[in-house]
């Protein structure tokens, strides 16, 4: 294994003091252990950082700005990044251990690929599964038009290079769709990979931002997500 491969995690946060230092222990619980975790609070007005600020690890790194949504805190993340590849968790989800070491076989075994995925699961709060997250393997740009966001944020890897010249779009009304926003950019230019090794839980708890909706702003968030995609040439 290639231990002299350096990962950047990226951590957005806004009020998840009671899922964020189990999420931040996954991390720092891994079986391959040169990492920096960044930890981005997005304005948080809880005590997000009352509980950040009791974990002692020279690995993790704390930043808190002005409330500007998770496609903000990434970006931001990713500036204060020196990893050869950036990846994301969002902050009331958990890291298997195998989570980094998997991502070094990969970049190993694909000639350091620019942008991959890895699979998850979609657990309960008390652990209990509910669906594998798993598609076939190798490259997945027709998928994300076909079937449309299969990828989740958590489990993609980016060259940082790539990270930093395809940054995710800071709309605020895009919230929610960010992401496959920048997946279907991304794929214009490189092959998206996919691997089946389940590195990753979501956990799908009651309070969880995705499962908010308001038709209206949902109707509205995808005519934004239509604009944005059709006004790119690539």
């Amino acid at each position: 294994m290639n231990t002299e491969l350096f990962f950047s995690i990226v951590i957005p946060t806004y009020n998840r003091a009671s899922f964020i230092k189990a999420t931040i222990e996954s991390v720092l619980q891994q079986s391959y252990a040169n990492f920096e975790l960044i930890v981005v609070d997005d304005g948080s007005t809880d005590n997000t950082t009352e509980i950040i600020e009791s974990i002692s690890d020279k690995r993790l790194f704390y930043y808190k700005k002005q409330n500007a949504e998770r496609g903000a805190a990434r970006n931001y993340g990713v500036k204060k990044s020196k990893g050869d590849y950036v990846t994301f968790l969002d902050s009331d989800d958990l890291l298997k251990p195998n989570y980094f070491e998997t991502a070094v076989e990969i970049i190993n075994s694909h000639k350091q690929p620019e942008v991959f995925h890895l699979a998850y699961n979609i657990i309960t709060p008390e652990g209990k599964e509910l669906q594998s997250v798993q598609f076939k393997e190798g490259e997945i740009n027709e998928l994300l038009i076909i079937k449309g966001n299969v990828m989740s944020c958590t489990g993609v890897f980016l060259k940082r290079s790539t990270a930093l010249n395809f940054p995710f779009n800071e709309d605020y009304a895009l919230s929610g769709t960010e992401d496959h926003e920048l997946w279907l950019r991304l794929a214009a230019h490189f092959p998206i990979l996919h691997f089946n090794t389940i590195t990753a839980s979501l956990v799908q708890h009651d309070s969880r931002n995705v499962l908010e909706v308001n038709p209206q702003k949902l109707v509205q968030r995808l005519e934004l997500f239509i604009k944005y995609v059709c006004a790119d040439e690539d």
